[in-house]
Parts: structure tokens; sequence; C-alpha cells
């Protein structure tokens, strides 16, 4: 499926795909119910400048969109919520902070603040229900909500002797470290995540070009698919269907169709 520009997110709610791309103000629309995953109309948010993520909640049928310029440090984002008939409300989030990522469990939105060293969870209306605050020195991308209300971030972490290392961490509500998935070298990117039905983890390495799937202590189970193309950034896994959808930094989102173990089989469908 092609897109307009570098795709910076990926969802999937009530079998319609939604994409966002760098630097543009619409929403790309995809039918996931057909084989050709038809392109529907887009849909325009008025003012929005650097879309960097997208969320769906399936509780209330709303999008949520991360708006920010991670060129532009100093410039404030904010987050779009789209509803089903279209209306469009913007989110600023206090102290000037911009959301870098997000993610949705039921109706819980979880925020990544760019340049943050916490984790903010809102309800559907804005409602600030919890604030983490992780341990200095971490540089989180990305986080999703368990269902015991811990959280899992990927993150640049700390190895003994003080050099970089990526990391995916379990952490509490006060910011305590239950455990962590460690790269195996420097040359991995843990970009984005999505939990799935049985607590596993599944993991987008941008570096690596791959999706790993973790279980539920954090040890890696398998690569479900390897050798991807154009440096992968964002997944959606749409679990009734085992549609894994990948969005690259080239104008394009990668289908493939995953189980346990996954299928050797990736559906590219131009637009």
């Amino acid at each position: 499926m092609f897109a307009t520009g570098v795709v910076r997110g990926v969802a999937v709610l009530k079998g319609l795909l939604y994409a966002v791309c760098e630097l543009s103000p619409v929403v790309h629309v995809f039918d996931t119910g057909t084989k050709s995953f038809e392109r529907l109309e887009d849909i325009k948010v008025p003012n929005m400048d650097d879309p960097n993520d997208i969320a769906v909640c399936t509780t209330t049928n709303e999008l949520f969109i991360a708006d920010c310029r991670i060129d532009k440090p100093n410039c404030v984002g904010c987050i779009w919520k789209v509803t089903p008939s279209k209306t469009m409300t913007r989110w600023m989030l206090r102290g000037g902070m911009s959301p870098y990522s997000l993610s949705i469990r039921k109706d819980r939105i979880l925020v990544i603040p760019l340049h943050s060293q916490m984790l903010l969870i809102f309800g559907t209306e804005q409602r600030l229900k919890r604030k983490i605050v992780l341990p200095g020195r971490m540089e989180p991308r990305h986080a999703v909500e368990t269902e015991h209300r811990t959280v899992i971030v990927c993150h640049w972490g700390r190895r003994i002797d003080g050099s970089k290392v990526f990391q995916i961490g379990e952490f509490d509500g006060t910011g305590q470290n239950l455990k962590v998935f460690s790269a195996t070298d420097d040359l991995n990117d843990f970009a984005h995540m999505r939990l799935d039905p049985d607590g596993r983890l599944l993991v987008v390495d941008s570096w690596k070009s791959c999706v790993l799937l973790l279980n539920k202590n954090l040890q890696l189970e398998r690569i479900l698919v390897q050798n991807l193309d154009n440096n992968p950034y964002r997944l959606f896994y749409a679990e009734q269907t085992g549609h894994l959808f990948i969005g690259e930094s080239v104008e394009h989102v990668k289908v493939y169709n995953v189980s346990y173990p996954p299928s050797s089989t990736a559906n590219h469908v131009k637009k």
C-alpha cells in the first residue's frame, strides 16, 4: 500500500487501516477487507504539522495522533483526536511537552513525551490518570501498558560500563524495573511495539530490519519476519485476521500474514 510520504504510524480499527506520514496533514485510509486493500478517501486534519504516531481506541472508535516536530525541539506538538463523525480536537500537553509516540489499552492512552523520562496515561477525555517517572538516563521511544497496569518501554539504556544499548524493560507504577531484554549488540533500534492477546510482545527492529516476538518474561521467542526493506519504523498486529502491518521509512506499508510460527508469504499491495 502506497502513501504520500515516509510512514510514521499505522493502526487498524473496524477493518480499516489508518496510516500517517511525515509532514503530512492527512490520514490515509485503506479497506483491509478487500484483496487489494482498496484505498478510501483520506481524512484531512487541518493544522496537523508532522504526525509521528497513530493509535486507535476500540472502546470509543476514535483515532489519536501524535503531532510532533522531532526535528525542532522547541516546537510544541499536540495530540489530535478524531471521532467516528470526523470531529477533530487538539490536545495540548501541560508544560510545553510534545507527544513523541502513543499506545492505547482499552480507553487508557499512554503518551511518551519527546525528550522526557516520564510516561503519561490519559483517559479519552484528556484527564490525566497516571504519571510514571522512569529511571534517569533513559531515552524512551515507545511504551505499552499491560493488563496488570505495568508498562513495557523500548528505550536507550546503559550497560554497566556506561555505553548505550537498546533495551526493552517492564516497569511498575513507581518506575521500578521488573525485567529487561537487551539488544545483543549496538546494531539494534527497537522503534515500536505491540502486545498480542496472550501478552507476548511484537517488536520492530529498525536497524536489523526484522520483527521480534518476545514472551511474557521479555525473552526472545522467535523472529517473526526478517530481511525487511527500507528501515521498518512502525507496526500494528491485527489479531482477528493475523495481518501484520509494517510502516517503512519510505512511501508504503507492507502486509504480512503472521501466525505462530509465521507464514513466509508477504503481500505488498500497490495503490
